[in-house]
């Protein structure tokens, strides 16, 4: 007898893909100093966002995210690191938890 558990989604609030949209990433390095760096955004929630870049970030780390960056219609979120992992010889698979007032 072959056992199947339900896998549920543990998630507040469903993903939508963006298929690899390419964002603007703003941070401050360890000695302070302002960084950028464009990367590719795999998904995007109510409550997080999560992009693949070249470089791994610490956990915690506070991330500013733009989307259609140079445009008049360029959208920003701001996270925090909750998870960084090597996604392959070249990139990393970083996601952020994005802080949102649920009271609006």
């Amino acid at each position: 007898m072959v056992n199947v558990q339900n896998s549920l989604e543990k998630r507040r609030s469903s993903r939508i893909e963006l298929d690899y949209f390419k964002v603007r990433l703003e941070w401050s390095d360890p000695r302070g100093f302002p960084r950028s760096q464009t990367a590719s955004c795999v998904d995007i929630s109510r409550h997080g966002v999560s992009f693949e870049c070249p470089f791994p970030f610490e956990l915690g780390s506070a991330i500013s995210v733009t989307f259609n960056y140079d445009t008049d219609a360029a959208n920003q979120v701001i996270g925090s690191v909750c998870r960084c992992s090597r996604l392959n010889m070249d990139n990393f698979h970083v996601a952020l938890q994005i802080q949102v007032d649920d009271t609006l």
